[in-house]
């Protein structure tokens, strides 16, 4: 698991100043539905890395830990997700080949937390912080 091999190879990345890049899922920054048990599991994974990253720091640790939720692509999951709200696929599907590239930019440049793409993830976060009630419709109708 992430964890586990992260918790192993500290040693060796404090010697080196390594950095850790942990791929998530913008399920850990709102509430997806049908699908409770991955989003649960998103929210476990940055929740330990956020504190891991804490207990760097009051370690004074260079270790650097950058977290890269991933939002929506054109694949056929991500096109299905947004079937009710077609003129919102432009704005916010990302393309896969990016992918690897934001978390790559993300983990070198020690980017703390870097959603690609944007409006499908910190973008939507955003929304659900301002308008909750409103965002949990959406996604109730969504498929």
């Amino acid at each position: 698991s992430y964890m586990n091999l992260a918790t192993y190879a500290m040693p060796h990345l404090e010697a080196t100043g390594g950095s850790i890049g942990v791929v998530t899922s913008s399920a850990a920054l709102f509430p997806v539905n049908a699908g409770q048990g991955y989003s649960a599991s998103k929210h476990a994974l940055q929740g330990f890395f956020h504190s891991m990253r804490l207990d760097l720091r009051m370690q004074n640790s260079n270790i650097s830990i950058s977290i890269v939720p991933l939002g929506l692509f054109g694949t056929d999951s991500g096109v299905k997700y947004l079937h009710y709200f077609p003129s919102l696929a432009q704005l916010i599907i990302g393309e896969p080949a990016n992918a690897a590239f934001a978390i790559a930019r993300a983990t070198t440049l020690h980017i703390r937390e870097y959603g690609y793409p944007f409006w499908s993830s910190k973008g939507v976060e955003f929304m659900y912080m301002l308008i909750p009630s409103i965002m949990d419709e959406i996604s109730v109708r969504s498929p």
